[in-house]
């Protein structure tokens, strides 16, 4: 895994569990801090080395752990979809590790398509992540009406990685005060192996949510992705 300069160290690889512990360090921290965080969790059986596909299938060891883990928590799970493969398919595979219904889904390397609505819509998904820019912090226009609420991302922590952080955190809290002043929904999103690869990443989450506290934020509910 890399981010420009930046790889996961090969001992680290070695540790089996490692993602698991960082979810958990992300949990403690959305404890910690009163959040109850949306995991946007992929559930697709398509081979690991497909173009758009995941590092991970249902079948990979320790996917049963990671739902018992997300489940366990104060937390709700999400669908994180692959576009080559059909949406409803995979939040019915969700749904049957889960036990729950899938009302949240964010699209991997997402193509604005046609089909997109639609496959929510028959997958009787609410609320969609997919728009947002992953080394920008910027309020993108979504569809205003309509069966799904597209809620945009407006910062990624892929951004810190070829962004100073002081740049990073100073856009966020700009976009942030302009979708107060439209009066919208935004999500922030970090990934749990992220925080493996840069540990700053930690510091960073942690002044996002102070800073979205100090704005005066009334739905503080980041969202992560895996």
């Amino acid at each position: 895994m890399t981010h420009g300069s930046n790889w996961i160290k090969l001992k680290q690889l070695l540790q089996q569990d490692i993602f698991l512990k960082s979810i958990e360090s992300v949990q403690q921290t959305n404890q910690k801090n009163n959040l109850h965080a949306i995991w946007l969790v992929g559930a697709t059986s398509k081979s690991l080395y497909s173009r758009y596909g995941l590092r991970y299938t249902i079948q990979t060891n320790g996917y049963s752990k990671l739902i018992e883990l997300l489940t366990d928590a104060p937390c709700t799970i999400g669908l994180h979809s692959i576009n080559n493969e059909s949406i409803v398919a995979q939040a019915q595979r969700l749904m049957s590790f889960t036990n729950t219904s899938v009302h949240y889904h964010r699209s991997h390397f997402l193509k604005q398509s046609q089909t997109l609505e639609k496959e929510l819509s028959q997958a009787k998904i609410k609320v969609d992540f997919s728009y947002g820019h992953a080394r920008q912090t910027e309020l993108l226009n979504t569809p205003q009406q309509g069966p799904i609420n597209y809620i945009p991302t407006i910062l990624f922590d892929n951004a810190f990685f070829f962004n100073k952080p002081e740049e990073v955190i100073s856009g966020f809290a700009t976009t942030l005060k302009r979708a107060q002043l439209q009066n919208r929904d935004v999500a922030i999103c970090f990934h749990p192996e992220n925080f493996v690869v840069m540990p700053a990443l930690h510091e960073y989450y942690e002044e996002v949510i102070r800073l979205a506290k100090n704005e005066g934020a009334t739905f503080a509910r980041p969202i992560h992705t895996l």
